[in-house]
C-alpha cells in the first residue's frame, strides 16, 4: 500500500513495534537467530520476493496486522531520518528541525482505493463486486479504527466516518454504495496523506507539484464504442496502478514484456498518447525539477495557501503540449475531515445524552440540588444537637468544679489575711526563744 511518507501505515514510529515486527518477519523467513542483530542480517540476505511472500495474507493466513506497514524507516540520500517524517515536517517552521528543501512531485489516482475491493476476491466470485453494503463498510471502518489505535472516542470516530461516507438516499443502491466505499478507501490512504505531505513540503520551502490521474481506460473505450476490457471494468475508474501503466509505457510494450495479467489487453492509440504525455512531464521533472512541458507553463507549484494540482485526464484528440487542467484544493472537505476534524475528535471529551432523556436529567439535577441542601441542614442540626447534649451531660461536673474553685479561693484568702500573718510571726519568735 502506497501513500506518502506521513501516512500512518507507511512508517513504524515506535522502536518496540519495529523490533517486534523484525523478529516476527525473521521467523517467517526462517531467521531463527537468538540475537536481534543476527536476525536483521539474515533478513537482508533474503530477496524481495521472499519478503513479499512472507508477509502475504494468502500464503500466511495468520499474518499479524502490523505488517500492513513498511518494515524500514524512509531514507533521504542514504541517511536515516532522525525522527518521524510528520514530526520533522511539522516542526520546520518553529526551528526544531532543519528544512530539507528538495523538489517534490507527488500524486495519486482518482480511484486508488479500488485495490481494497479487488484484493477481496470473495466479493467478485458471483456478484461482480456488488456485495459492498452498509454493514460491510461499517465493519471495515471499525477494523480501521482499531488498526489506527485510536485510544479515545473510538466509537465517536467510527460513527463520524460512517456518517460522512454512507450513501444515505437509497440503502439498496449497490453501485453508489460501492462508489462511496471506494472514495472512503482513497481518502483514507491516499488523498489525506498525499495532500498533507504536499502542503507540509511546500510550507517548508520545497517546490512541490501535485497531480491527480483521472485517465480511465474503460471510459476511453466506451467513448469509442468498444467494449471495455475485463481487466478494466467500467466501475473501476482510474485504478490503483493506472498511473504506473502510463508511466512505464505499457501501451507501447509487446505482449511478452507485459505482466501476464495484462498480456491480453488491446491497447488503443489514445492509451499510447496518454502514456506519452504522462511520462513526458515525469521526465521533465526528473531532468529539470519542473514538470511543465517545454512549450507550456500552466502547471503552478503547490503552495501553502493555494493548493494547486494538475488533473490529468487525456482524451482522444487532445493536444500533447499541455499535461492537463490546473485546479485548486483537491477534495478539501475530505482532507479537512481527516487532517483536522478526526484528530480534534480524538482529544475531545464531552458528556452526551439522548434528547428524550432531557426531562429525566433535569429531574435528577433538581433532586441532587435539594438533596445537597437537605444534607447541609442535617449536618448543622446534628452539630447543634450534639453541642446541647454535651452541655446537658456535663452540667453537674461543671457545678462541682465551680464549687471546688470557690472553696480553694476561700482557703487562699484566709491564709493570706493580716491577723493570720501576725499570729504566725509571734509563733515563730516564741519558737526561736
Amino acid at each position: 500500500m502506497s501513500g506518502a511518507e506521513v501516512s500512518y501505515h507507511s512508517t513504524i514510529g515506535k522502536p518496540a513495534l519495529a523490533f517486534n515486527n523484525t523478529i516476527k518477519l525473521g521467523r517467517y523467513l526462517g531467521c531463527v537467530h537468538p540475537v536481534a542483530s543476527e536476525v536483521w542480517s539474515c533478513i537482508l540476505t533474503r530477496s524481495t520476493d521472499d519478503i513479499v511472500q512472507a508477509v502475504s495474507p494468502t500464503s500466511v493466513p495468520s499474518i499479524p496486522i502490523e505488517f500492513n506497514r513498511y518494515l524500514f524507516l524512509p531514507t533521504v540520500d542514504g541517511k536515516e531520518l532522525t525522527a518521524h517524517p510528520l514530526w520533522l515536517l511539522n516542526n520546520v517552521k518553529n526551528g526544531l528541525s532543519n528544512p530539507f528543501t528538495v523538489p517534490y512531485l507527488t500524486g495519486l489516482n482518482k480511484e486508488d482505493g479500488i485495490e481494497a475491493i479487488l484484493e477481496d476476491r470473495t466479493l467478485g466470485e458471483f456478484t461482480d463486486f456488488l456485495q459492498i453494503t452498509h454493514l460491510y463498510m461499517k465493519s471495515w471502518i471499525t477494523e480501521y479504527a482499531f488498526r489506527h489505535n485510536y485510544t479515545m472516542n473510538r466509537e465517536a470516530i467510527i460513527e463520524a466516518i460512517e456518517s460522512f461516507y454512507t450513501y444515505w438516499p437509497d440503502p439498496s443502491d449497490v453501485w453508489n454504495i460501492r462508489q462511496r466505499f471506494i472514495e472512503l478507501i482513497t481518502d483514507t490512504f491516499y488523498v489525506q496523506p498525499i495532500s498533507q505531505s504536499a502542503h507540509l513540503h511546500s510550507e517548508s520551502g520545497s517546490r512541490t507539484w501535485m497531480y491527480v490521474n483521472s485517465y480511465n481506460f474503460s471510459a476511453q473505450r466506451e467513448a469509442l464504442g468498444i467494449l471495455p476490457s475485463p481487466l478494466f471494468p467500467s466501475w473501476t475508474g482510474s485504478c490503483h496502478e493506472c498511473d504506473l501503466y502510463l508511466l512505464f509505457g505499457f501501451p507501447f510494450m509487446p505482449q511478452h514484456l507485459l505482466p501476464p495479467q495484462l498480456a491480453s489487453v488491446e491497447w488503443l492509440q489514445v492509451d499510447r498518447n496518454a502514456s506519452q504525455l504522462f511520462s513526458s512531464f515525469i521526465r521533465q521533472f526528473v531532468k529539470y525539477s519542473d514538470p511543465n512541458l517545454p512549450l507550456d507553463g500552466s502547471w503552478s507549484a503547490h503552495q501553502p495557501r493555494a493548493h494547486w494540482f494538475l488533473q490529468f485526464n487525456y482524451s482522444s484528440g487532445q493536444s500533447l503540449h499541455s499535461p492537463g487542467i490546473l485546479k485548486k484544493d483537491y477534495r478539501f472537505e475530505e482532507v479537512a475531515f481527516w487532517n483536522n476534524y478526526l484528530p480534534a475528535l480524538v482529544n475531545y471529551m464531552t458528556t452526551t445524552f439522548p434528547p428524550e432523556e432531557g426531562s429525566v436529567r433535569n429531574e435528577l439535577t433538581l433532586f441532587k440540588g435539594l438533596f445537597g441542601i437537605c444534607l447541609i441542614f442535617g449536618i448543622i442540626l446534628i452539630v447543634i444537637t450534639l453541642s446541647l447534649g454535651y452541655n446537658v451531660c456535663t452540667r453537674d461536673l461543671q457545678i462541682i468544679e465551680e464549687n471546688r474553685t470557690k472553696e480553694n479561693w476561700k482557703n487562699t484568702r484566709r491564709l493570706t489575711s493580716p491577723p493570720f500573718i501576725e499570729r504566725r510571726e509571734e509563733f515563730e519568735r516564741v519558737s526561736n526563744f
